[in-house]
């Protein structure tokens, strides 16, 4: 795996062609499972490489919610939630504070 990951990561390092052609197959998601995998985390130079390539994705091009989980309500919940949490413990009055 790590070849076909470091071949993408060069590949598409030169050529941007190759990681629109990735996103467009759906391979952001996968990207994530295979990066929060615990079996690939113990091979850190092949999950530096994920993680690189994870960049260089998203560096080129504009992901959609979809990309990001399958629940796109997922994100903003979890990120709403943790915004209140944190206006109730360093806000005394909640006026700043949305929600």
């Amino acid at each position: 795996m790590q070849l076909v990951v470091a071949f993408l990561l060069f590949d598409g390092r030169s050529d941007d062609t190759t990681l629109q052609m990735m996103q467009q197959e759906g391979a952001f998601p996968r990207l994530v499972e295979l990066i929060q995998d615990g079996g690939v985390n113990s091979e850190v130079i092949l999950h530096r490489m994920l993680l690189e390539l994870l960049y260089e994705m998203s560096r080129i091009q504009r992901l959609t919610w979809d990309d990001l989980s399958e629940d796109p309500h997922t994100l903003q919940d979890a990120g709403g939630d943790a915004n209140r949490e944190q206006c109730r413990s360093t806000t005394p009055s909640f006026s700043t504070c949305s929600g």
